[in-house]
């Protein structure tokens, strides 16, 4: 059976939808309003000028053909599951080439679902075409059978190989690796770079989380250098990791020690804890940078999103607990404390007027 992007004229294609409730689940429709018409290229169902005389199959449901020139009355849409509808058609033998189109209709508690999708309609037979995007690896095999062109002699062995597409995103590039870790990747390819690097600045990309969270990037330029660098120390880690055989001093390093004395020495192909400590320091250095989407610098802290005045602000509000005298006569400073209290408070432009005790107000002197 033909798939929607390679139909053939006189074979079968397989049409399906599945349908959704409002929160997002699978859902079946109402059996009594589940409709599918099928029209050919050029006639698609959304446009108004098609009309349903158009269709090669009309209003095939659970329990009819449906009408049309080449509807069958033995053949009915197909409940496959839980909100999912399928219809074996047959290309008819005179279709041209181009976009045909399967339009279903039904209802789900009382709302009205329509879908148009569409399939593709070849000229006879063809070779299915393949392609490569990014960041995809791609082996080949030739089997020792093979033979060849001219003598026919095969191959008498297996061959494979691959090669892999464009990596997305690369933030830094091999040579800058090279640069950096010079003799102990040198006999590492660049592909195997590219991959270290690739995996690098997807951790990049995931740490400035803020971005999807509607931050804007303050220093575009300063950004993009702290997003380098942490892909650099990231990747450096990756491969100076697999190097070392999964951490630790290689097999050819060596080191001694002394109480506190530590001498080390690096041969060809290894690498010391100490360098895979200043990566994972790197790492640590840049990364504030990264998720302030370049807001803050190295070795600086995040900014408080919200601050509250202490007490001994001057301009708090007060609190705590007060009394206000019930005095009737006299100037009001002279009037007589209420609720066992000594001094008459004044404060600051926020304070209350009001009588509070003096075992209170000297935990502020």
């Amino acid at each position: 059976m033909a798939s929607r992007s390679e139909a053939i004229r006189g074979q079968d294609v397989l049409l399906a939808v599945r349908f959704y409730d409002s929160a997002g689940e699978p859902a079946d429709a109402d059996p009594l309003t589940l409709t599918l018409s099928i029209y050919p290229p050029g006639k698609d169902p959304r446009d108004p000028l098609t009309v349903p005389a158009d269709a090669w199959v009309l209003n095939a449901s659970l329990t009819a053909g449906g009408a049309g020139p080449y509807a069958d009355p033995l053949k009915f849409v197909t409940k496959e599951g839980t909100g999912l509808y399928s219809y074996s058609f047959t290309i008819p033998a005179a279709a041209i080439d181009g976009t045909g189109f399967d339009y279903w209709s039904g209802t789900i508690t009382t709302q009205t679902l329509n879908a148009t999708l569409e399939f593709i309609i070849l000229d006879g037979p063809s070779a299915k075409a393949t392609y490569l995007y990014e960041n995809n690896m791609v082996f080949i095999e030739l089997a020792s059978t093979i033979n060849d062109a001219t003598d026919h002699t095969p191959l008498g062995e297996t061959y494979t190989w691959y090669f892999t597409t464009t990596y997305n995103p690369l933030y830094v590039s091999a040579r800058q690796i090279r640069l950096e870790l010079g003799r102990l990747i040198q006999d590492v390819p660049d592909d195997t770079i590219n991959l270290a690097i690739f995996e690098a600045s997807l951790e990049a990309d995931a740490l400035v989380f803020g971005l999807l969270n509607g931050l804007s990037i303050v220093n575009q330029n300063f950004f993009e250098f702290a997003r380098r660098r942490y892909v650099i120390c990231a990747a450096e880690f990756i491969l100076l990791t697999a190097v070392s055989g999964g951490g630790g001093s290689g097999s050819g390093g060596k080191s001694k020690s002394l109480a506190d004395l530590r001498v080390s020495y690096d041969g060809s192909g290894s690498v010391s804890e100490d360098k895979l400590g200043e990566l994972l320091a790197c790492k640590a250095k840049w990364e504030v940078a990264l998720t302030s989407a370049g807001d803050l610098a190295p070795g600086t802290s995040l900014r408080p999103s919200m601050t509250i005045k202490g007490r001994l602000d001057p301009d708090r509000p007060a609190i705590g607990r007060g009394w206000q005298s019930t005095a009737t006569c006299g100037t009001v400073d002279s009037q007589t404390p209420a609720a066992n209290t000594e001094t008459l408070q004044r404060g600051y432009r926020r304070w209350k007027r009001n009588y509070i005790s003096n075992r209170w107000t000297s935990r502020f002197k």
